[in-house]
């Protein structure tokens, strides 16, 4: 029987000489949600995830596939594709080389074109690691961790070092590898363009639980908040909304002869929902 969570975590405590980083969290997450995993940088995202591969000893039990990480961290780790947040990569292979390599040792065999052309890779094949750009390096980064098609994915940061067409191709690929029915977890610490594809939102602060509530709930929270900037056509400037409902304040803006010339959407800050959650009875 397949097990009902991919991810369960319970009153899990970690602590750096003295210093708690991860303060007893618990939740599960069910397999095949896209899980944005939201928070500041320091609140033990990071240092979660790291628990939940087995790098770092813990207090408290996490379990991959009803594998016990503690106790069978070998097997765990079979189900699970990392992306690190610090990059390291063999900086004098090519693409293929590294590829090849990574996956003789994964034991799996992969076809270059099946795994690079999904990231606009494919003719950097022949191109070592140290030529890359910092999105491309993030890219073949997010290339490795694919490898051996891992059903949980563990995504520290993914978005960072890509331009905005970069951010756009890696959000494709999320959203086809959700509906091929892998469990994704992003640790971010910004509200990433994937929230209205995500199936939870899990807050962390200062190493504790804020929220684990469903992503539509989420939405809904933060909606009001998010800041419209526009351009009006007539006079020539720039004025700044706020919408209870920021779809239908679109909708509006964006309708012929609506008199607005340049729209731009602002995201409310982490800092801002943790302070706007606290204030609705979070820890």
């Amino acid at each position: 029987m397949v097990p009902v969570y991919a991810v369960e975590v319970r009153n899990v405590s970690k602590s750096f000489g003295g210093e708690a980083a991860v303060k007893g969290v618990t939740f599960n997450i069910p397999a095949g949600e896209l899980v944005l995993f939201l928070g500041p940088n320091g609140s033990g995202k990071t240092t979660l995830l790291r628990c939940m591969l087995g790098l770092l000893s813990f207090e408290g039990e996490i379990r991959i596939f009803g594998k016990d990480v503690k106790r069978q961290g070998k097997e765990a780790r079979r189900y699970v594709g990392y992306l690190p947040q610090s990059l390291s990569l063999y900086g004098d292979m090519t693409l293929y080389q590294i590829i090849d390599f990574i996956s003789d040792l994964r034991g799996v065999t992969v076809s270059l074109e099946e795994v690079l052309q999904p990231f606009g890779l494919l003719d950097k094949a022949d191109s070592k690691v140290d030529e890359l750009s910092g999105g491309m390096k993030q890219k073949l980064a997010f290339v490795l961790a694919l490898l051996g098609d891992p059903a949980l994915l563990l995504l520290d940061e993914p978005f960072s070092n890509l331009d905005a067409r970069g951010r756009l191709d890696v959000i494709e690929v999320i959203k086809l590898l959700k509906r091929r029915g892998k469990t994704i977890i992003i640790s971010t610490h910004t509200l990433a363009g994937l929230l209205p594809t995500a199936d939870r939102v899990i807050l962390m602060h200062r190493g504790r639980l804020l929220s684990n509530i469903p992503a539509s709930e989420f939405i809904k929270t933060i909606t009001p908040f998010y800041r419209i900037h526009v351009r009006r056509k007539n006079p020539n400037e720039w004025t700044t909304v706020t919408a209870s409902n920021l779809y239908e304040k679109l909708k509006e803006m964006t309708a012929v002869n609506s008199g607005y010339g340049e729209i731009i959407v602002e995201e409310p800050s982490i800092d801002e929902v943790i302070n706007m959650l606290s204030k609705d009875g979070g820890d």
